[in-house]
């Protein structure tokens, strides 16, 4: 099983390409270095001599389809949603969530404050 060093994805050992992300995979060469006393064949930053992560893990996108659909109904929780979800994920599907959503609670909370300043919309009071 191949890891791509680009984003991670796990790839057949004979792709040439990453399935996930299409960067090219590099053969290397095993060191012949016969003194080589790392027997693990693992580096001190988790990854074999070939780059290879030793474990890979998937972010889950439910942060960033919370915060979107909390944002789409103009809560407020759906900003602090966004904010979190961007500042913690790396993937590039929460990344793109966390801008959707983002964008729908600036729109709701931009529309909140000209209808709550016009008096079309008011507390009851």
């Amino acid at each position: 099983m191949k890891f791509c060093t680009g984003c991670g994805g796990q790839n057949s050992d004979d792709a040439k390409f990453c399935e996930y992300c299409g960067k090219q995979f590099v053969s290397v060469e095993p060191n012949q270095n016969t003194n080589n006393t790392n027997t693990s064949n693992v580096n001190y930053n988790g990854t074999n001599l070939n780059e290879e992560p030793r474990y890979q893990t998937q972010e889950s996108p439910a942060l960033g389809i919370c915060a979107v659909v909390f944002s789409a109904f103009g809560g407020w929780l759906g900003l602090l949603l966004a904010i979190i979800c961007l500042a913690t994920k790396r993937d590039n599907t929460n990344r793109v969530l966390g801008i959707i959503a983002m964008i729908f609670s600036l729109s709701w909370i931009l529309l909140q404050i000209i209808f709550y300043s016009t008096g079309i919309w008011t507390f009851g009071f």
